[in-house]
């Protein structure tokens, strides 16, 4: 019994992770299609979890984060293009 709900624990700390990391992701594509400076990520963020996205309200504050998620999402774009294109 005690090892079937540590795994659901496991289970829904992983997804509840995994949803944070939505929101961080989709908050900083947004930022890059709009043109929107970096140094914005942390106030967008505090400004979701105010309005209630519980997944916002915890996030990565490390300065170099969003650099990391645009290279990240850059490189995904890159590769559905060339997918595309061939």
């Amino acid at each position: 019994m005690a090892v079937a709900n540590g795994k659901k624990n496991i289970e829904y700390e992983t997804q509840e992770i995994t949803r944070r990391h939505v929101v961080q992701l989709r908050t900083v594509y947004a930022m890059m299609k709009n043109n929107i400076a970096a140094d914005n990520f942390i106030p967008i963020m505090d400004l979701q979890a105010a309005i209630g996205c519980s997944d916002a309200s915890v996030f990565y504050k490390k300065p170099d984060i969003v650099s990391e998620m645009e290279s990240v999402l850059a490189k995904c774009v890159e590769d559905n293009l060339i997918k595309k294109t061939k």
